[in-house]
């Protein structure tokens, strides 16, 4: 039996192949698709699945999308965002660029603009802080309260009658000795500023980075 010579063929992308068979498919293209899918493999199980619940199936549908977007899916970690890059990286592809312009909510403009002066000059110093900090994080009005993302959790402040609170800070032993002077008697997780002293800036600035890192 005479074994077929392979015969030149291009496919719809226009890559050149030989094969002796009638089958149509470009072993060029299989490659390509086979690389663009398979870095689902190269993560772990809880961002693979927070990627296929979004309909992420190739490197090509996550492109679409920023890190911070990415990393508002419920279980994808910060570590997985690296080996995301590093796939995209090998076939000249990148995560979309986030919007770097401050998206400030209105809900916490009209909360803020209901306190005197003083006060909501306090305020707006803390609300820039989470963006000096955190350029790309997520402003909320949650729970009455200005909300930012911070990690994978937020932080929150509200002014009162004598102080902001601000929280939840929970212990951390890096500047623990710098936190416990603003630390509220009743509840463990809250610190609390009093109008009558300067805000703790670069306190708040080491409590917003060393959350960002958890």
């Amino acid at each position: 039996m005479a074994i077929a010579k392979p015969t030149l063929k291009t496919c719809v992308k226009g890559h050149k192949f030989n094969k002796s068979s009638d089958c149509p498919i470009c072993p060029i293209c299989e490659e390509e698709r086979k690389s663009k899918s398979e870095f689902l493999s190269q993560i772990g199980s809880p961002a693979r699945r927070a990627l296929e619940s979004e309909g992420i199936k190739s490197l090509e549908q996550l492109s679409t999308y920023s890190e911070r977007d990415l990393l508002t899916l419920h279980g994808m970690g910060k570590s997985t965002i690296p080996k995301l890059n590093d796939a995209l990286d090998k076939v000249g592809l990148s995560l979309k660029k986030a919007d770097n312009v401050l998206v400030q909510s209105k809900e916490i403009d009209h909360y803020i603009s209901q306190f005197e002066p003083e006060i909501q000059s306090r305020l707006q110093t803390l609300r820039k802080l989470f963006f000096e900090m955190l350029p790309d994080t997520e402003e909320r009005f949650r729970y009455k309260m200005p909300a930012y993302k911070v990690g994978n959790s937020y932080l929150y402040f509200a002014a009162y009658k004598n102080h902001i609170g601000f929280y939840p800070v929970y212990d951390l032993p890096e500047i623990e000795n710098e936190i416990i002077e603003f630390r509220a008697k009743k509840t463990k997780d809250s610190l609390h500023f009093s109008h009558d002293t300067p805000l703790p800036v670069e306190l708040v600035k080491k409590i917003i980075f060393l959350n960002s890192k958890k």
